[in-house]
């Protein structure tokens, strides 16, 4: 048998080589432009949030005590100091702080604590009001928050202001 010759196909079809041109990457300058936009606005916020937190840091000097004389006549002589409790501040710190001598620290010490005042619960930002007349410690309010408020009267007077 001779005749024309047959080409095997088999099951797959003829392999034929292919080659790739050159690859390329799509161009995508308005997609470059978002970017560099968003990068530039970023700077520009960390720079202003960095320029309002350096000028809101001013160095404040502590609070000094708020004295304030009344001109009555039935309250003649009289002042008062107010302190508040600072973090970590414990009681003889805040009566130091309060220019109250050790002898009458220890007195004011002893009348909070016989009324059941708790040294552990203090807390920042409750206040201590001294009061006194013609140079000596008076009254003593202890503003617990909103919760409760000591009052202790030294109508004999304790100590004397400094």
């Amino acid at each position: 048998m001779s005749g024309p010759a047959q080409k095997d196909e088999g099951p797959l079809p003829p392999f034929r080589s292919w080659r790739p041109g050159k690859l390329t990457k799509p161009d995508y300058p308005l997609r470059r432009v978002i970017l560099l936009i968003l990068l530039v606005v970023v700077v520009l916020a960390a720079l202003i949030g960095t320029v309002i937190i350096l000028t809101s840091r001013r160095d404040e000097p502590a609070p000094s005590p708020a004295t304030a004389r009344t001109q009555d006549s039935d309250t003649a002589g009289m002042s008062t100091s107010c302190f508040t409790v600072q973090p970590g501040e414990v009681m003889t710190r805040l009566l130091n702080r309060a220019s109250i001598d050790d002898s009458a620290a220890v007195e004011v010490i002893s009348a909070l604590r016989s009324a059941d005042f708790n040294f552990r619960r203090m807390k920042p930002g409750d206040s201590l009001q001294l009061e006194y007349r013609e140079g000596r410690l008076y009254r003593i309010l202890y503003r617990k928050g909103n919760e409760r408020v000591y009052c202790i009267d030294f109508s004999g007077g304790v100590g004397s202001a400094r």
